[in-house]
């Protein structure tokens, strides 16, 4: 079963992308954490397989740090980014921690569709 973690601290982007997600693939497991703190104690526990971050998260750690410690819990986990704010400079640090793809907010939910069906494989 494919499982996956929205990092944002935005509780209603979390709450709306879960709920489209769990309706698009009802045999996924979908996590939502608000904050890093709730997304390490997810990672630790459920090793999800793919991560969908944010990268401010209104705290001193962001979604880079996430995706850090993910790689180090889950190494072939798969991640994409959905943020407010995309620049060559987000770009670059994604691609170098291996992160699929950088998508600007508001996010297109069919292309978010089709790059979460590629990343698990179907």
């Amino acid at each position: 079963m494919t499982k996956i973690l929205i990092v944002d601290d935005e509780s209603s982007f979390c709450a709306a992308i879960s709920e489209y997600l769990s309706m698009r693939f009802p045999d996924f497991r979908i996590f939502q954490a608000l904050n890093s703190a709730q997304a390490f104690e997810i990672i630790d526990q459920e090793k999800p397989d793919i991560l969908i971050l944010d990268l401010n998260l209104n705290e001193k750690l962001t979604g880079f740090d996430v995706q850090k410690k993910a790689l180090q819990v889950i190494p072939t986990v798969k991640s994409l980014v959905v943020t407010g704010n995309v620049d060559e400079d987000v770009e670059k640090m994604a691609g170098e921690l291996g992160i699929k793809q950088v998508l600007a907010k508001p996010v297109s939910l069919s292309t978010l569709i089709t790059l979460v069906k590629e990343l698990a494989g179907i």
